[in-house]
């Protein structure tokens, strides 16, 4: 009888849960869709974002605890894309020369081109060209065998600082099995920001920096490397293209 009770509560908790979560989830989805409706509108974009905090606090589950990160930062790129995009020409006017080491798409949907470095390694700059201008955004991947749950990037070059945070890095594991060695765990921890204009302003002073230190900082570990030449010279390429395309 006891064991009969205790999995009727707890089935009927399963099921609060999930009613729970699914409500969590659409109101991240109906308040993401308020807030583009209303991206001129600070003290309403502000009401919003503390509506999806607060939501993010009390998740039912992993999967809204993601996708509240996921709109918080959404709704804050907004913000940040329409105070930093750059006027642009138009992509016609870039060459096969221009282009020979890029690899770019088109999303007819969303109306804009990307283009990213065809060796893209861990760290590494890429280019979104709008019909409202042109922007950038960064990637850093962290791939090891034991997650760190990185949210803050530190970086070290020339007697100077500079650090970011992203509080919605993705997260991935896969396993594979070697007769000598076993089974390996390999997991990868990414991050993709909107590149702010003191972002931009770093990636070009590293370009030329005699030593680039970084660290991953996670909550109860951290990963340090260094920045070798090879990337801050594809880092200079996404730049110049960059330039190129401003107006």
């Amino acid at each position: 009888m006891k064991k009969l009770l205790f999995f009727c509560v707890a089935f009927l908790s399963f099921l609060m849960n999930a009613q729970e979560s699914e409500m969590q989830f659409k109101k991240i989805i109906k308040l993401n869709d308020l807030a583009v409706e209303n991206l001129d509108n600070r003290p309403k974009l502000d009401s919003i974002l503390a509506e999806i905090t607060i939501i993010r606090d009390v998740a039912a589950n992993d999967e809204v605890l993601q996708k509240s990160k996921d709109a918080i930062k959404t709704i804050i790129e907004y913000n940040q894309i329409k105070d930093a995009i750059v006027p642009a020409n138009d992509f016609s006017i870039l060459t096969s020369q221009d282009l020979k080491e890029f690899d770019y798409r088109y999303d007819k949907f969303d109306k804009k081109y990307i283009i990213n470095p065809m060796r893209k390694g861990e760290i590494y700059p890429y280019l979104v060209l709008t019909d409202s201008g042109v922007y950038l955004r960064f990637v850093n991947i962290y791939k090891k065998n034991s997650f760190i749950f990185w949210n803050k990037a530190r970086f070290l070059y020339d007697g100077k600082t500079f650090e970011y945070t992203d509080e919605s890095t993705r997260t991935s594991s896969s396993s594979s099995y070697n007769r000598y060695l076993g089974t390996t765990t390999s997991v990868t921890e990414e991050s993709d920001v909107f590149c702010t204009k003191e972002m931009i302003a770093f990636l070009r002073e590293i370009t030329t920096a005699t030593t680039v230190e970084g660290r991953l900082q996670g909550k109860n570990n951290y990963y340090d490397y260094t920045i070798g030449e090879k990337t801050k010279l594809r880092i200079a390429k996404v730049l110049e293209l960059y330039d190129k395309l401003k107006k």
